[in-house]
């Protein structure tokens, strides 16, 4: 890809990025479906530039989404998680040997949940968090996890598999 292609196309994903991390902070429900859509703009991103560089749009998007919404509980999803987790993926997945691949993913996303967890529980200590409930959720939070993953991986063959050559390399 030319280099003003390059930068036109990286700039509409960070567009659709950011309005997609806005739209999750609006719309009543549904709002983890939109971070999930957001996530898919970043392994676009990595698709045709790498990883490397899909850091530094992961870096842009989320200051951008920071600056532009009011709302920004809502940015902590998408820079928390999802919009780092395509390009953590990209590494993961290029040692083709999958139940290590499903072994780190699953404990990365376990200590973000830790970190998650341990500051909920600074910050609200009121709430306890010894709960069947919390405990629950988190078994939840695994299988979600994986239907996930999944499903991103199923959407990136798609991409690549359709529309890639439209907007590949050239």
């Amino acid at each position: 890809m030319r280099r003003t292609k390059r930068i036109a196309f990286g700039g509409i994903l960070t567009a659709l990025t950011v309005i997609a991390v806005f739209a999750a902070a609006y719309v009543p429900s549904g709002k983890l479906s939109v971070y999930v859509l957001a996530s898919f703009f970043t392994a676009v991103f990595v698709i045709h530039f790498g990883a490397k560089f899909g850091l530094l749009f992961y870096i842009t998007a989320s200051l951008l989404s920071w600056i532009l919404l009011p709302d920004k509980m809502a940015v902590v999803p998408y820079a928390g998680f999802f919009g780092w987790y395509g390009i953590v993926k990209s590494y993961i997945e290029k040692l083709n040997k999958l139940l290590l691949e499903w072994i780190l993913k699953i404990v990365i996303m376990n200590l973000v949940f830790a970190i998650g967890y341990f500051l909920f529980r600074s910050f609200l200590p009121q709430i306890d968090f010894s709960s069947p409930w919390i405990w629950g959720g988190f078994i939840l939070l695994q299988i979600a996890f994986v239907v996930y993953d999944y499903v991103f991986t199923m959407v990136i063959n798609v991409y690549y598999r359709r529309f890639y050559s439209k907007f590949g390399n050239e």
